[in-house]
């Protein structure tokens, strides 16, 4: 039913002169908010239906909206992220910020694609290469019957600049062409007596290749009346193409026909290691 009154107001709201010398109610919803309409008025703006969305202005000609923020306004113009993805600025300086391809892998670097490309990841510059591995759990009956045991998976890393070396595989990849040093250390024992001046051998595994061999000689072990010990240390600069592969192997040149040689691993004295660098 309607009602007269000197406001001429006849519904729930916000009471307003319409201009034609009255007033009446301009009604409101839950949540929304008001804004300056046309004639001095008051209109409503709905919210988003998804919570954090902010208002943002459509300029002097139309009602704000619950958008997403661009760039003028402090936003960065996307609607969803890649999740620890990096962000980087739009073509233009007001146009909606882009993210990096994907997130890289482990040791990868963020390279400058020049000034008109995103950036992207990749492997580590030539330069930043080295690692150091070591032996922390021994390696049972590995050789003693004149085979190869290659190569040796060095257990733990102390320093692997680039990710070259993998401590599943126990080889060194080379991420770009060069000049590389590689050193290694080695201590091994057998579980038995073998002749004294025997032989053993240790190996650069090179794209799996047994190659520049440096050979040592059994001896006694003192501190085990039953067993040879041998011992050893090995450097040598080589040249390599991306993505050659170098690990360590080991032999033992004797008569006997059984596998009863340790390559031992100790995480203290680190006797079983290898280490590597880049030298350009």
């Amino acid at each position: 039913m309607s009602t007269f009154n000197p406001i001429n107001a006849n519904s729930v709201g916000l009471v307003r002169y319409n201009g034609a010398g009255n007033f009446d109610a301009v009604t409101t919803s839950n949540h929304n908010v008001l804004v300056g309409a046309a004639s001095n008025g008051v209109s409503n703006v709905s919210p988003s239906s998804t919570s954090g969305i902010p208002l943002v202005s459509s300029g002097s000609s139309a009602d704000p909206s619950f958008s997403t923020a661009v760039v003028a306004g402090g936003g960065s113009g996307l609607t969803s992220l890649t999740p620890y993805a990096v962000l980087a600025g739009g073509t233009t300086s007001t146009s909606s910020m882009q993210q990096v391809s994907g997130v890289g892998s482990s040791g990868q670097v963020l390279t400058s694609n020049g000034a008109s490309a995103l950036p992207t990841w990749q492997p580590n510059p030539a330069g930043r290469v080295a690692f150091s591995a070591y032996l922390t759990s021994s390696i049972t009956n590995t050789t003693g019957d004149n085979t190869e045991y290659q190569p040796c998976i060095y257990d733990t890393v102390s320093l692997n600049v680039g990710s070259a070396y993998s401590t599943s595989t126990g080889l060194f990849t080379a991420p770009v062409a060069g000049n590389y040093i590689f050193t290694f250390a080695t201590r091994i024992t057998t579980s038995s007596t073998i002749t004294a001046g025997g032989n053993y051998v240790n190996f650069l595994v090179v794209n799996g290749s047994n190659l520049y061999k440096v050979f040592g000689t059994l001896r006694a072990d003192p501190g085990a009346s039953s067993a040879t010990v041998a011992g050893g240390f090995f450097s040598i600069v080589i040249s390599l193409s991306a993505s050659d592969t170098v690990g360590v192997g080991y032999s033992l040149l004797t008569t006997a026909n059984t596998k009863n040689t340790t390559i031992t691993g100790d995480a203290t004295n680190k006797p079983n290691n290898f280490s590597g660098a880049f030298l350009g």
